[in-house]
């Protein structure tokens, strides 16, 4: 397993997770097939920098590491919460399974606005990216992250490479926080760095779809609230949905809660169920 470890820099950690899915897609003229899902790594030999950083209100030493999925694709690893942005058994085919086929497949509409709660690797927004191109769609897509990974961790993912789609990948993340961007003739981006807790925060009206991709609730429970979800419901449009890679019953009892009719679907390799939620 090729790893990448990053050392001696200052951040605070904040807003991530995952766990489902497995897929074909199509960019450009190539086809690609891909595979597999969730995080708890085991007890592979790596190697590990380190960082002072605050998590979830507590000072600890994080380091962070750039590590291979199952399915080629690469993810970021947290050894000492065992925690990974994407699935173990495949960072793309996760991605494109929950986000993907779940979810903005079931929008039946030429121009989709898109939030994502966890903007993380980048990885969901090049293959929403990748979606409307190859689908003709016109994409407004919104995303949240408190704590934006460092571009000596984004550089070493490989999305770019896997889809063939490398200047897309750049784009994206070269991409000035708190502006909009136009990434290409039919996507523009506008990445928001906030904590998306703050009581004061409003979200765009008219979402079509909320994709909901925090840390496990296992590991930031917080983020799994009624509140936040009841401000996502009401940004929502008439039919909007929201999905997410997690089924716990904490999480579907805050998504009732906050108006939402919940679904479960078949999860990605390693999980039984992820969740669609409709308004």
């Amino acid at each position: 397993m090729q790893l990448f470890s990053e050392q001696n820099y200052s951040v605070e950690e904040g807003s991530k997770k995952r766990e489902v899915g497995s897929e074909k897609r199509e960019v450009g003229s190539k086809k690609r097939e891909v595979g597999s899902k969730k995080r708890e790594v085991g007890s592979e030999k790596r190697e590990v920098g380190s960082e002072k950083t605050t998590y979830l209100g507590l000072q600890s030493c994080l380091s962070y590491e750039v590590m291979n999925t199952e399915d080629g694709s690469t993810t970021v690893y947290i050894p000492e919460l065992n925690e990974t942005y994407h699935s173990k058994y495949g960072a793309v085919s996760e991605t494109e399974h929950v986000y993907i086929n779940n979810g903005l497949k079931r929008i039946d509409k030429t121009t989709v606005n898109v939030c994502e709660i966890g903007f993380g690797t980048g990885l969901s927004t090049l293959q929403t990216l990748i979606y409307a191109i190859n689908n003709n769609l016109t994409i407004n897509y919104f995303a949240y992250e408190k704590y934006p990974l460092t571009t000596y961790l984004t550089s070493k993912l490989n999305y770019g490479d896997i889809c063939n789609c490398q200047s897309y990948f750049d784009k994206i993340h070269n991409a000035l926080w708190e502006k909009t961007h136009k990434i290409s003739d039919n996507f523009t981006l506008l990445k928001n760095k906030v904590d998306v807790l703050d009581a004061n925060l409003k979200f765009p009206e008219n979402l079509d779809i909320v994709y909901f991709d925090a840390f496990a609730p296992s590991k930031q429970s917080e983020m799994w609230n009624a509140d936040l979800f009841s401000k996502l419901y009401f940004s929502l449009s008439d039919n909007g949905i929201l999905v997410s890679y997690a089924s716990a019953g904490v999480v579907k009892r805050a998504l009732r809660q906050a108006g939402f009719e919940i679904k479960r679907l078949p999860g990605y390799k390693g999980k039984f169920h992820m969740l669609l939620a409709k308004k």
